[in-house]
C-alpha cells in the first residue's frame, strides 16, 4: 500500500462517521455507511447499508478488506432513502451482510467508478458477549430439617436439574436453631455444586490418534483408514479426494460412562448395574460390588449397540445403582444428548465416507445437525432472524459458529472461520465449498442424492 492511499483510507474514516449522522443533508462524491462507527452489538449478523455518491454512474468494488469476522455479501439494494447525494453526483446503495467474531470486527471497502472516482471507507464493529439469561436452574433435597443428638452426623442428598444451556453456582451452608450447636459441613467443610452443560459437539480433529500401519490410525477408540484418489493441481494446490473408513461409522457401539463413590461407612454392595435409557430401550451392565469400595470414585461404563439406529441426536438417561441385602440405592445418574453417525449403509461403502462432503440434518426445535466428513457432529439452535433469513448458531469455539438460511436463494451456509462458506441447498445437501478468494469447489449428486462429480476451481476449467 503506497503512502497516499493509505492518507485516502484514513481521511475516509472520518468521512464514514460524517456520513452515518443520516439524511440531513446531500453528500458529496464518497463511499457512506448507514451505520456508526465504533459501536458494540450483540448480534453476531450485522447488515448495514453502503451509499456511493460518484460522478458516473457506473460502480465497480476494487477490494473488500475483512481483517476479522467472517465472510461478507455485498450486493445493490435496488434503491434507498436514507441519504441523498449532491447534484450531478449519481447515487448508488447497496447492502452489507457481514458476520461478526466475538472482539473487533473491521470492514474496508474500496469503490470506484473506473474514471475520476475512487474511495476507501473503513468501520469498526465490537461484537460483544450479551449476559446470559437467568437459569432454570432447581436444587431440592429429599428431606427437611434433622432433630439431632449430640455428636450426631446427618447426610442429605440435593438433587439438582438444568433445562437450558448455562451455568450457575451454587453454595451449600448449615443452619442450626434451638440448643443445637453446628460444627459446620464435613467432607468437605464446604462445597461448592456447579452445573456446567456439556455442548452436543464432538470434534474428531481432537481425538488422540495413535499409527496402526500404513494410512490407518486408532482414533477415540475407532479404526481409521485413510485410501487417497487421483487428483489435479489447480492454482499451486493439488486437490484430491480422499475416502476415509472409521469402524464406529460402520458399526455404532458407543460407551457411555459416569462417575460414582460408595459413601464412607456404607456396607459393600452385592453388585452394581449401570442402566442406560435410550427412548424406550434399556441397557444394563452388572458388575461386581466389590468394584466399588467406600469412598472411591470408579467410572461405571457400558457399550450400547447401536448399529441400527440411524444417524441423529438421541437423548438418553444413566444411572449407577447399588444392590445389597435385598435393598438398593442409586449411586449417580445423569442425563445427556448422544450423536450417532450410522454409515453401515454408505454408498462408498459400510463405514466409509468423502472427506470434506458435510451434511445437515433436521432436529425438533428449529435445530440442525451437522456432520462433518470425518464424523464430527456439532448442533445448531436458533438464534435470530434477520429480515426473512434465519440464523442458528453452535456452542461457541474460538469463533463465532453460525449456520444462514438465505431465503432468497433458499440456500443454508455455514461461515468457516477463515472467511469463507459451506453451502447447503434447500435439501439440505452440501452443494459448495467457497474459500476466502470465491473461489469454488462444487458438488454434483445423481437421482439418488449420491454423489456424482465434484468439480474444482477455476470456474470453468471443467477439473472434476
Amino acid at each position: 500500500m503506497t503512502l497516499r492511499r493509505w492518507l485516502v483510507m484514513m481521511v475516509a474514516i472520518g468521512v464514514a462517521v460524517a456520513g452515518s449522522v443520516g439524511p440531513a443533508r446531500a453528500q458529496a462524491a464518497g463511499v457512506y455507511f448507514n451505520g456508526a462507527d465504533n459501536t458494540t452489538v450483540s448480534d453476531p449478523v450485522l447488515n448495514v447499508s453502503v451509499m456511493v455518491c460518484a460522478p458516473s454512474g457506473l460502480i465497480y468494488f476494487t477490494a473488500q478488506h475483512f481483517y476479522a469476522g467472517g465472510g461478507t455479501v455485498l450486493s445493490p439494494s435496488g434503491g434507498s432513502g436514507w441519504m441523498s447525494c449532491d447534484g450531478g453526483q449519481q447515487a448508488q446503495p447497496f447492502d452489507v451482510s457481514m458476520y461478526l467474531v466475538n472482539g473487533v470486527n473491521q470492514l474496508w471497502i474500496d469503490a470506484g467508478d473506473g474514471l475520476s472516482f475512487e474511495q476507501s471507507v473503513g468501520l469498526t464493529i465490537t461484537l460483544g458477549t450479551p449476559e446470559p439469561p437467568e437459569p432454570n436452574v432447581e436444587v431440592a433435597t429429599s428431606m427437611t430439617g434433622a432433630q439431632m443428638t449430640t455428636g450426631a452426623t446427618v447426610q442429605r442428598r440435593f438433587t439438582i436439574s438444568n433445562a437450558r444451556s448455562t451455568s450457575r453456582t451454587f453454595s451449600l451452608s448449615v443452619t442450626c436453631g434451638g440448643v443445637v450447636t453446628c460444627t459446620g459441613m464435613s467432607q468437605p467443610s464446604s462445597a461448592t455444586v456447579e452445573i456446567i452443560p456439556r455442548p452436543t459437539i464432538a470434534t474428531r480433529s481432537l481425538c488422540l490418534s495413535i499409527p496402526a500401519g500404513p494410512g490407518a490410525s486408532v482414533e477415540c477408540g475407532s479404526l481409521r483408514l485413510s485410501h487417497s484418489l487421483p487428483g489435479v493441481r489447480t492454482y499451486s494446490t493439488v486437490r484430491a479426494p480422499v475416502l476415509t473408513y472409521e469402524s464406529q461409522q460402520a458399526n455404532p457401539r458407543p460407551i457411555l460412562s459416569l462417575d460414582a463413590a460408595l459413601p464412607l461407612g456404607e456396607p459393600s454392595p452385592d453388585y452394581v448395574v449401570t442402566t442406560v435409557v435410550i427412548g424406550t430401550t434399556v441397557y444394563t451392565r452388572t458388575v461386581a460390588g466389590n468394584q466399588f469400595p467406600a469412598g472411591q470414585a470408579r467410572r461405571a461404563a457400558i457399550a450400547i449397540d447401536l448399529s441400527t439406529a440411524l444417524t441423529g441426536l438421541y437423548d438418553y438417561t444413566i444411572e449407577v445403582r447399588r444392590f445389597w441385602s435385598g435393598t438398593n440405592a442409586v449411586l449417580a445418574s445423569g442425563s445427556g444428548s448422544l450423536p450417532i453417525v450410522n454409515r453401515s449403509s454408505s454408498p462408498f461403502g459400510a463405514g466409509w465416507w468423502l472427506s470434506g462432503i458435510e451434511q445437515l440434518q433436521v432436529l425438533s426445535g428449529n435445530r440442525k445437525l451437522w456432520i462433518g466428513g470425518d464424523g464430527s457432529t456439532r448442533v445448531y439452535e436458533m438464534q435470530s432472524t434477520v429480515g426473512s433469513d434465519t440464523v442458528l448458531m453452535a456452542a461457541r469455539q474460538a469463533y463465532s459458529d453460525t449456520l444462514r438460511f438465505t431465503a432468497s436463494d433458499t440456500s443454508w451456509k455455514r461461515r468457516l472461520p477463515s472467511g469463507g462458506f459451506v453451502q447447503f441447498s434447500a435439501q439440505l445437501k452440501h452443494v459448495a465449498t467457497t474459500n476466502r478468494l470465491n473461489q469454488s469447489t462444487t458438488i454434483t449428486y445423481d437421482g439418488s442424492w449420491n454423489v456424482s462429480q465434484i468439480t474444482v476451481p477455476p470456474s470453468g476449467a471443467a477439473l472434476t
